[in-house]
């Protein structure tokens, strides 16, 4: 099977959009000044089913998403003017693995 790559843009603290079941994120960067994420995806009859994408921006300094269950697996770093902004992908934990919350 054929991969192709696709791009969505990222706005917002928070988004979500569907992409292909077990698509991969690349890469994050700016394009026209808006922040995009580059997703490596299978070509042809793999594109459906759909699952949810859910991305955060993080600026510098502020406080990381906790939610139990889930991992924030750290995609890269824009800097669009004079910002510098984190992007993260929430994926579920696999069964039986746990993550503290808090550092601790």
């Amino acid at each position: 099977m054929a991969k192709v790559i696709w791009k969505y843009p990222i706005s917002g603290y928070a988004c979500q959009f569907k992409v292909p079941v077990g698509a991969h994120a690349l890469h994050v960067g700016l394009q026209d000044d808006a922040i995009m994420v580059w997703m490596l995806v299978d070509d042809g009859p793999a594109l459906e089913p759909k699952e949810v994408a859910e991305f955060y921006t993080i600026a510098t300094g502020e406080p990381m998403l906790q939610q139990e269950g889930f991992l924030m697996h750290y995609i890269g770093t824009v800097h669009p003017e004079r910002f510098v902004f984190h992007v993260f992908r929430k994926l579920p934990l696999p069964k039986g693995v746990s993550v503290p919350l808090g550092g601790k």
